[in-house]
């Protein structure tokens, strides 16, 4: 079939059957897809019919000017209209309507007068009427809100269409409310035909921010309005409306602009508490007219920023989620004061106190290796048993939280925490990621696939040696790292030993961490380290978490918080790992050093990084 013109394209839109969000299988919920009309929109249908009523009348002749006020839908189809039969058009719209209606309206020769957007579409209103009203033998003004041809279009059209589509079925349509004039011209003719069928208008709520939708409350009442004539006018939330809008593109494939998202979250709403039926929702427009603004935008990212290692973006972490966990490597016993350890365990109370004000409860690890040599050779010098030393460095470290006001952490040695490193380890061992080898046992790297990815690197190119002496290990691969390492004669003798069924052995670093958060914590969902303990620590650490149960992340992904600082010295890169984003910077400049807050912690204790402002008071760390 040839058509004539465009304009004869206008009308017998589709009706289309909702599944995925229709929430009741008793009752039918069927979407009339104006947005098939050849301007995109149902208001294709009223400027048709606006125009041709003005011809009709001898109003609109040659050489006079076809002016309207509209929120962009009228505008656009009395464009497609005029260009087509060769009237000029005048505009007048809100600044605030969407980049892409003004294009379109452009695009099809019309002028555009922006009124201001904070007065929506009644200052449109009200310029449109100063100009009629000031040059009427310039001007046609179509008044779309005292215009029965708006009424007239829906009468005519629209109902009808519905009702054949349906053969006489549809029980409720739902429309939202601009101008009125669909729902007015619904009801009119569907009454006429089935005085049973029910009309359901859709109101917004005042300062709203549906575009095209008036509330009738805080705008002028258009003049074809009739309230009572509908069965109902419902309310319906921003929120609701766009979160709406955003699952029929995602659930049914149909990418509809903001008043049809209003309208089928009230029909939805509708059809749940219906017994049976068949609702008709009209849905006015294409999303493609809303591309710039926030409709489908990504969602806000909320929660505390985080910047990530490797190559991801920062993490959100969200305080209303499961109770976080978040870990950090204590100080070596044998250096209680290691300013470094106390840099990250003061993020780590930043961090957390970041959360509790959000709502959150997370809980905080601090795990202290007491199983390694440092502080098996502190011990023997000290004349002291293991665990003695143990707990005496313990109590100190309880001390310097105190002094720097942390609160809420807990220190767990990793002694505490044997039965879960030999579990982990048969775990390992059981799933072929561990071999044991001279009374050692190894974790097999090149078993894992998702080792490396964490941090982005390509083990091919790993250089070997740089992190362990591989002398004084006797492992099948360089790159495998330990997870009990075979005690020497001095350990057996002293009998900082643990016995277990590969021989007489002390866990590594790497799993005492390991194993000391996961007694400790619920999940490990954040992890402070400084720059240099990035590798190979967060990825071994990560390789055994992965197995030990499903609260540990298992995906390369996990949220090991940190960030790499370019080239700020080392100081300041250990300062900024796992730094929630929005810092107070150092006094020295922008860009150097973060610090947390200028209140909470005594001055001598806490030198900026950089050793600007308090370098002296380093040198008094820790305190005796």
């Amino acid at each position: 079939m040839i058509h004539d013109s465009v304009l004869s394209l206008v009308g017998q839109t589709p009706l289309v059957r909702m599944g995925r969000v229709s929430p009741n299988p008793a009752v039918t919920v069927c979407a009339k897809i104006e947005m098939r009309n050849p301007g995109g929109s149902i208001k294709d249908r009223v400027a048709l019919a606006m125009i041709e009523a003005a011809e009709r009348a001898g109003e609109l002749t040659p050489g006079r000017t076809v002016i309207e006020a509209t929120s962009g839908n009228t505008g656009i189809g009395l464009a497609m209209v005029c260009a087509v039969k060769g009237y000029k058009l005048k505009l007048l719209m809100p600044a605030s309507a969407s980049e892409e209606r003004k294009r379109i309206m452009r695009a099809y020769g019309a002028e555009i007068v922006l009124t201001p957007g904070n007065l929506g579409t009644d200052g449109a209103i009200e310029e449109a009427y100063r100009l009629a009203r000031e040059e009427p033998e310039r001007y046609v003004l179509m008044d779309q809100f005292n215009n029965p041809a708006s009424i007239e279009a829906h009468y005519a059209a629209t109902a009808v269409e519905i009702f054949e589509a349906t053969e006489g079925r549809v029980t409720h349509v739902v429309a939202a409310l601009g101008t009125s004039g669909t729902a007015m011209g619904l009801v009119k003719k569907l009454k006429e035909l089935n005085s049973a069928c029910q009309v359901i208008a859709v109101e917004p709520r005042p300062g709203h921010k549906i575009q095209g939708l008036k509330n009738m409350q805080e705008s002028y009442p258009p003049g074809i309005f009739d309230k009572h004539a509908l069965d109902a006018i419902v309310p319906v939330e921003d929120d609701e409306a766009f979160a709406m809008a955003r699952r029929l593109a995602r659930e049914e494939g149909l990418l509809i602009g903001m008043s049809g998202g209003a309208a089928m979250a009230a029909a939805t709403r509708l059809a749940s508490e219906l017994a049976t039926g068949l609702v008709v929702v009209i849905l006015a427009d294409s999303g493609e007219r809303y591309l710039s603004t926030t409709l489908f935008a990504a969602p806000e990212k909320k929660g505390v920023a985080l910047g990530s290692v490797g190559p991801a973006s920062p993490v959100y972490l969200d305080p209303a989620a499961a109770s976080p966990g978040l870990f950090t490597f204590g100080p070596p016993l044998s250096d209680p004061g290691d300013l470094d350890a106390w840099r990250r365990v003061v993020v780590l109370d930043v961090l957390a106190r970041a959360l509790v004000r959000g709502g959150g409860r997370p809980t905080l690890a601090v795990g202290l290796a007491d199983l390694d040599d440092r502080c098996l050779e502190a011990s023997r010098a000290a004349g002291l048993k293991c665990r003695e030393f143990a707990a005496t460095a313990r109590e100190r470290v309880a001390g310097y939280a105190a002094l720097l006001g942390v609160a809420g952490a807990v220190f767990p040695l990793a002694g505490d925490a044997l039965e879960e490193s030999l579990s982990m380890t048969r775990k390992l061992m059981d799933k072929g990621l561990a071999y044991e080898k001279l009374r050692s046992v190894y974790f097999d790297v090149a078993r894992d696939k998702a080792y490396g990815r964490l941090l982005g690197l390509d083990m091919t190119k790993l250089a070997l040696g740089k992190t362990v002496d591989l002398d004084s290990y006797a492992k099948d691969h360089p790159r495998d790292f330990t997870l009990l390492k075979r005690v020497s004669l001095k350990d057996l003798k002293a009998g900082d030993i643990l016995v277990t069924p590969w021989g007489n052995v002390r866990p590594s670093w790497f799993l005492q961490m390991a194993a000391a958060a996961a007694k400790t914590l619920p999940a490990v969902t954040v992890v402070v380290a400084d720059e240099d303990k990035t590798f190979p620590h967060l990825e071994n650490l990560r390789a055994i978490w992965a197995r030990r149960g499903r609260a540990f992340p298992r995906r390369p992904g996990w949220p090991a918080a940190g960030c790499r600082a370019g080239k700020a010295s080392k100081a300041c890169r250990a300062w900024t790992i796992c730094w929630p984003l929005a810092s107070i910077p150092c006094p020295s400049g922008p860009g150097c050093c973060p610090r947390a807050t200028t209140s909470r912690f005594p001055p001598p204790l806490t030198p900026w990084p950089c050793g600007s402002e308090t370098a002296a008071a380093s040198r008094n760390w820790p305190p005796t």
